[in-house]
């Protein structure tokens, strides 16, 4: 969703017998212009949730004429509360990208993405494993 030069991430859930619930915000609402792109998400037995994506980060970006760095975050839906504020998987001036997530039916997930490096250009694959208590 793209509004005020500021793409949101908007999920909307379907529930059996009662149809689509509504369109909802997830994430940031930024006083400055942030990209959020790519989501990613994958939802357990429960209807809990885990959703992974990427944001430009802005304030990191060292030549206003390149590309600022994205950093990968993950947010949790939890059936019967929503969404929580996101936890960041990967921030700094490394270039996260392409993450992706699993979720298993008893609501443990794994993330992966690839991170750049902006000064080298040397790429690596990291994972983050969330062990639902």
């Amino acid at each position: 969703y793209f509004s005020d030069f500021t793409w949101e991430i908007h999920v909307n859930r379907f529930v059996p017998g009662k149809g689509w619930d509504g369109s909802q915000q997830v994430g940031s609402t930024a006083t400055q212009p942030v990209v959020q792109m790519n989501a990613q998400i994958g939802m357990d037995e429960r209807g809990n949730a885990v959703a992974v994506w990427e944001f430009e980060n802005i304030a990191a970006q060292a030549d206003p004429y390149a590309p600022p760095p994205a950093n990968v975050y993950a947010f949790r839906y939890a059936a019967g509360r929503g969404w929580d504020a996101g936890t960041a998987l990967q921030t700094g001036t490394a270039n996260g990208s392409n993450a992706q997530v699993a979720v298993s039916a008893k609501g443990d997930a794994f993330a992966t993405w690839q991170e750049q490096d902006m000064a080298t250009g040397a790429t690596s694959l990291w994972a983050n494993r969330y062990a639902k208590p």
